[in-house]
């Protein structure tokens, strides 16, 4: 027993550098596995493993010093006063520079190099903070300008919704205003709290479904920062707090759903807010906030399918992980994530889905479906984008996870980490094998892009550890500094230029960013084909579905495998509208995406369909 007893302390002293061994021979035989068997994503094991050798290199003066050693590090009141005024001089260049823009429906350049220098000058503010609530609120608000800025501006520059689910989103609130109630028989009749936040917006201040769903959904997004820097505080320091809020603002996928926005939009907030909730509770055993957050897990399930499970898996992997805390380093405590508050949510979820919205069968269906681990042929993301252009597109999404990784060892040991930050590390993996491995092993029912938005949300904190912990390695104050803000200023840029943030401006190529959003033309094009139509429509995109159908109340086909084929013969008797958007650049159809060699409209031309609508940005074709 004592033999056993000395090799578990031995494993739990070295835990974070064992794990790290452990993780350079599991990268080594995933990058041989993507290599040998699925052929894609290597980029993903290469970033893994590089993670894991990088925190052997500084794990021996991390030891010493601890990404806590830069507490003590503080900026003097002429170098804080520069640096923000160099802030809102950017911030009111980027403002200026999208105002006075010379295209129209594009952000310039040099918007995104001012927000990437505004990211880099506020990070390295951050380090540098003085002590005192004050100084921290304030770094808080410009988090959120610069978030707000990225969501905001995209949905002012056009004018229309930006995404394809928000489309049927508006439609099921413009039937809750007109008649007063909750319609039934559609997939959020029972699950309606956006909606009914966005329609109480809307009667209250009498804007359209775009403005209000601004007001209310996308602004309680970067609100919802707030509650990540509380996290962040709570289970480290307030540095890694702020940190964690400024990485997840400008983290592409989230400032996707802050712009084209649906459920999980709010649901991610909520689940941010209930994490916290619950680890504030019990220590300080709040009955306020126990009613709260019980109250709040409510309106989650009311909200969203697959955010409430990624809350309800997240709920046993804290209790897992603070009952393995216990074992491994033999400490007592009150467990704040107890294994009935997670069965209790887990079944008010289920009964909810089960007896009343009907969602249990809808998730059966895509487990069916997903875990039959079969070739997801959609799974190629970019059809005819070379590896060098899939890589830019991808270099803020892969440098955001391989600090997660750097920041998830240390996090998990009882000297760098504590209890809180061990449970809350191991829910996050959780989350991201989920959204990582679903995607090779072709599980599409798992919905990865759900999972990586869960994850994106649990991993900013040990990014920004991560981030700090690389810093740490080196001596002397300007050394940090200089660390943190080029790697800052790398991550943020790739990051609010890749292909979900930024779709107006393909800086890179023209191959790796959908434009997701109409532009004034199309809709007057698509408006019109609605009306001289006496059937069907063809569209490449499932935008344009979403629209004709939700908004016109038009019969649509998606054509995206015809003009992969370039067999337009199964259109016959429908009008096939093709954007010239969808000619020149890559696009998005259901399940993945392409980018054309040829012009559709040719091929139309040629096999035998009628030209009989033409405003430049769309054209239609008819063939009896």
């Amino acid at each position: 027993m004592k033999i056993i007893t000395i090799k578990r302390e031995k494993v739990a002293e070295n835990l974070d550098k064992n794990l790290a061994i452990l993780g350079l021979v599991a990268c080594s035989i995933l990058i041989l596995w993507l290599v040998l068997v699925v052929g894609k994503y290597v980029e993903a094991g290469v970033t893994a493993f590089l993670a894991c050798a990088t925190y052997l290199i500084i794990r021996k003066r991390l030891l010493v010093l601890g990404p806590s050693s830069l507490q003590a590090l503080a900026l003097n009141r002429p170098a804080y006063l520069i640096l923000n005024i160099a802030f809102f001089a950017l911030f009111t260049y980027s403002l200026l520079s999208v105002d006075l823009r010379p295209e129209l429906y594009s952000r310039p350049l040099g918007y995104f190099i001012a927000i990437a220098i505004m990211v880099t000058i506020l990070a390295v503010e951050i380090l540098f903070l003085p002590r005192g609530k004050a100084y921290e609120s304030f770094v808080l608000v410009k988090i959120m300008l610069i978030a707000l800025s990225l969501r905001w501006i995209p949905q002012f520059i056009f004018p229309g919704l930006i995404g394809v689910d928000p489309w049927g989103h508006q439609m099921f609130t413009a039937q809750i205003l007109e008649t007063g109630s909750i319609p039934g028989g559609y997939p959020y009749s029972n699950l309606p709290v956006m909606h009914l936040i966005i329609v109480a917006t809307s009667l209250i201040t009498d804007l359209s479904y775009k403005f209000a769903t601004m007001l209310s959904i996308s602004l309680l997004h970067v609100v919802g920062l707030i509650f990540v820097f509380l996290l962040g505080r709570f289970v480290f320091d307030s540095k890694v707090g702020l940190l964690a809020a400024l990485l997840l603002g400008v983290a592409a996928y989230w400032i996707n759903l802050g712009m084209g926005i649906h459920p999980t939009t709010l649901a991610l907030v909520l689940v941010a807010m209930l994490i916290y909730m619950i680890f504030k509770a019990r220590q300080e055993r709040s009955i306020i906030l126990t009613c709260l957050y019980l109250l709040v897990m409510g309106v989650l399930i009311l909200t969203h399918t697959v955010t409430a499970l990624c809350m309800a898996i997240l709920l046993f992997s804290f209790w897992f992980g603070f009952e393995l805390y216990k074992k491994m380093y033999r400490d007592r405590f009150d467990v704040p994530v107890t294994l009935w508050l997670a069965i209790l949510f887990t079944v008010a979820m289920l009964s909810w889905w089960t007896y009343v919205s009907g969602h249990i069968t809808a998730v059966a269906e895509l487990i069916k479906y997903g875990f039959r681990i079969e070739r997801w042929v959609l799974a190629e993301p970019m059809v005819g984008v070379s590896f060098s252009e899939w890589l830019l597109y991808m270099l803020g999404f892969l440098l955001f996870y391989a600090f997660s990784i750097i920041g998830v060892l240390p996090m998990l040991t009882r000297r760098l980490g504590n209890r809180h930050s061990f449970a809350l590390v191991l829910g996050g993996l959780v989350l991201l094998a989920i959204a990582f491995l679903s995607v090779p092993l072709g599980l599409t029912g798992v919905l990865p892009q759900r999972w990586w938005w869960n994850s994106h949300l649990i991993l900013a904190i040990p990014a920004a550890v991560g981030l700090f912990s690389v810093c740490s390695w080196f001596k002397g104050k300007f050394s940090r500094a200089l660390v943190l803000a080029t790697l800052i200023l790398v991550l943020s840029f790739f990051s609010i230029t890749a292909a979900g943030a930024n779709f107006d401006n393909r800086i890179y190529t023209k191959n790796t960013a959908a434009r997701y959003a109409f532009i004034e033309s199309e809709f007057s094009a698509m408006d019109t084909i609605s009306k001289i139509s006496d059937g069907k429509v063809g569209v490449a995109t499932p935008a344009a579905r979403f629209y004709l159908e939700f908004n016109r109340n038009v019969p649509v086909k998606e054509i995206a495998a015809n003009l992969s084929t370039r067999d337009f013969s199964n259109c016959t008797g429908m009008i096939v509208m093709i954007r010239d958007e969808v000619v020149k650049n890559y696009f998005d159809f259901t399940g993945g995406g392409m980018k054309l060699d040829y012009d559709p409209r040719e091929a139309l031309v040629e096999q035998g369909f009628s030209h009989v609508y033409d405003c430049g940005s769309v054209s239609a074709f008819w063939k009896r």
